[in-house]
């Protein structure tokens, strides 16, 4: 007998039947099954719009393709077996999901993967910001996250050229693109060199890691001409992560919960580091669903 891997910690009653080569029934054998859980993966992320044709400076534009690039962390204190990312498109009459879904593979706890997702940007569409459904989970343990995205547009803008490199004086966020509200996708150390791609307004764009750019605001960093441009003071972020719910009084990592009583108290905690909107508890029995 094969147990999924989704299947949650559980105790259940079974009988074994018997019957002889006559077709004779004997006893019935009783037991209990006691299953405990896998350790679930749990899933942050960052995602930014990179469009090399109309100079990077991380929006949509009218009539250009753009890839969407997506980082994956898994948080969680279990492997992910059979991970994936995928987009929903939300605005058919905007864009085109031209490759919307991507095998990330195995995750361990700790580890991080990257999915790239093309779009096409339609010419006749509004100057509005672009929702998408973004969805991150695991085949195998049903671990699923779901997030509506707004992408970002603008007219096209000329990057300025810079010095080569920047000095971080003070720790920087790495932003998707230039404007201080833009999602945070890398972390500089104060001392850090960057490698400087031009100078967008008030912001530098900068190489945080190989083959990835971001934008850092001018008035966290200095030129520093001639310096060696290094990431050892960067690391990537995943600022988006789902809540976290801990029951204080309830431990499944071993198997199935067994009470001598016909009440039994829940308590526990939840919260969300990106702020709670509504909260909403289900208690199931069999079919009967109570909130």
């Amino acid at each position: 007998m094969k147990i999924p891997r989704y299947v949650p910690s559980r105790r259940d009653d079974i009988t074994v039947k018997w019957e002889d080569d006559q077709g004779s029934s004997l006893d019935d054998l009783h037991a209990e099954s006691d299953i405990a859980e896998l350790p679930r993966p749990a899933f942050a992320w960052s995602w930014q719009l990179v469009n090399k044709d109309s100079g990077g400076d991380g929006l949509l534009h009218k009539g250009e393709q753009v890839e969407m690039v997506i980082d994956v962390k898994n948080i969680g204190v279990g492997k992910a077996f059979d991970a994936f990312a995928g987009l929903k498109n939300l605005s058919e009459d905007k864009i085109n999901v031209k490759k919307g879904r991507m095998k990330l593979g195995p995750i361990p706890p700790g580890e991080t993967r990257t999915a790239t997702f093309l779009l096409e940007v339609k010419k006749g569409f509004e100057d509005a910001p672009v929702p998408l459904r973004l969805d991150i989970g695991d085949k195998d343990t049903y671990e699923i996250e779901h997030e509506k995205v707004l992408l970002p547009i603008g007219a096209p803008t000329q990057i300025a050229p810079s010095v080569a490199a920047i000095r971080v004086v003070s720790e920087a966020g790495i932003l998707s693109n230039p404007n201080e509200k833009a999602n945070k996708i890398a972390s500089a150390k104060k001392g850090a060199v960057l490698a400087a791609k031009g100078k967008l307004g008030s912001f530098y764009r900068v190489e945080w890691g190989k083959g990835r750019t971001g934008f850092v605001a001018a008035t966290l960093v200095k030129e520093a001409p001639g310096a060696h441009a290094s990431f050892a003071k960067v690391s990537g972020v995943q600022p988006h992560e789902p809540p976290t719910i801990r029951v204080a009084n309830l431990d499944t990592s071993h198997g199935g919960i067994e009470v001598d009583s016909d009440r039994f108290t829940l308590n526990g905690q939840a919260a969300d580091p990106n702020g709670m909107r509504d909260l909403q508890i289900f208690v199931q029995h069999e079919n009967d669903y109570r909130k």
